[in-house]
């Protein structure tokens, strides 16, 4: 997550180097199969890359992807603890653009995209890469995307900010691959978050000149810290004004860091309500934020807009940011003044944000059945 100035009365509760001018958008084949070697991939866990299976147990997967596909609540109840935490522990690495794991991490998402059969794109723009999987709909008029940045500050692991969202959204993309949905669905993620929010910025503008229909944004921002002391949440000045019913959950809870946030803007209201009914469900305490055309990008309140999310909303793409808050509640943001590490992050947290994502995006996307159904 960027870090700004505080602007105004409110500060909201939220929360690299250039490619090479020559390359060009390259497309990862999604019918190969993709492999990573033990030399770049850094992944040690005996279990082995995420999303991978082997021959012996294939007719047994198959069998449980069709009953995960029965429903978004059958497939948000799909999403599995220890796959997030692999991928977690491989991505927090210090990765600006200027440091070697940035690339490893890169190839690594377009290899795992590939494997659960998404088309592949490496999204190249002036100064960075996103890498970008679509799922083709059965109707395609719509995109329904699920993103997070992969980069983080220089020299900082970055295991919150942002491995956690990384690793939700490699999650979330194997888990709705199991189904079949009337729209299309992206998952991006975005490089150059940290300084200034290129990544995303650069996709949305070409989408615009595309025409693309985008139905919703799903931003995964930082989703992995809690702390359940009372008065660990810190609130900003100004925010029981703007948004009180939210404020009085936080209070009535004696203002504990255990609860995910979304901050959506009002044209994404079906699908903020679908991750409410998601979080209940899966007794994730969340508050949701919804913001009007007005105060989404009012000047004054740069904080709503720390996150990816920000430039869908400029141009009134239906977005949200999925957030622990940021350094509202964690301590080591930015690795300042301790290191963001994975020790202190709380996965049960993660999975069940991340299943209450997947199971409102396959509600926004229209699940039809099992993928090849």
């Amino acid at each position: 997550m960027t870090r700004v100035s505080i602007l105004g009365l409110l500060v909201l509760l939220v929360p690299g180097c250039p490619a090479d001018e020559n390359l060009e958008g390259e497309s990862v084949a999604a019918t190969e199969p993709a492999t990573t070697s033990s030399g770049s991939s850094g992944v040690g866990s005996s279990t082995g890359v995420p999303g991978s299976s082997t021959a012996a147990d294939a007719s047994s997967s198959t069998g449980a992807e069709a009953a995960c596909s029965d429903s978004p609540d059958a497939l948000a109840d799909c999403v599995e603890e220890a796959r997030y935490f692999e991928t977690l522990e491989f991505v927090a690495e210090t990765r600006s653009p200027t440091e070697p794991h940035w690339q490893v991490v890169q190839d690594h998402l377009a290899e795992q995209l590939a494997e659960f059969g998404y088309e592949v794109e490496l999204d190249v723009y002036d100064t960075g890469i996103n890498v970008i999987g679509r799922l083709r709909g059965t109707l395609g008029g719509s995109d329904v995307l699920v993103s997070a940045h992969y980069d983080s500050v220089f020299n900082c692991q970055g295991a919150d900010d942002n491995a956690s969202g990384v690793a939700g959204a490699l999650e979330a993309a194997r888990v709705l691959a199991m189904g079949e949905y009337e729209q299309d669905l992206v998952i991006a993620f975005w490089d150059q978050e940290e300084v200034g929010l290129i990544g995303a910025a650069s996709y949305v503008e070409r989408a615009v000149e595309r025409g693309d229909d985008i139905a919703a944004l799903y931003n995964l921002e930082m989703i992995g810290y809690t702390d359940d002391t009372p008065n660990a949440q810190t609130i900003p000045a100004g925010f029981d004004l703007i948004f009180p019913v939210g404020y009085a959950q936080i209070e009535d809870n004696e203002f504990r860091g255990d609860f995910i946030t979304l901050v959506a803007d009002d044209l994404i209201a079906d699908g903020a309500a679908a991750m409410v009914a998601q979080a209940e469900r899966l007794e994730l305490p969340v508050v949701h934020l919804e913001l009007d055309a007005d105060l989404k990008n009012n000047p004054l309140l740069s904080d709503l807009r720390r996150s990816d999310h920000s430039p869908f909303w400029e141009v009134d793409y239906p977005a949200m940011m999925i957030t622990d808050t940021s350094e509202f509640r964690f301590p080591n943001y930015h690795c300042d003044p301790e290191p963001d590490v994975v020790e202190d992050l709380d996965h049960a947290f993660s999975r069940k944000v991340v299943a209450a994502t997947v199971g409102a995006a396959a509600t926004t996307l229209v699940l039809v059945g099992p993928a090849g159904g």
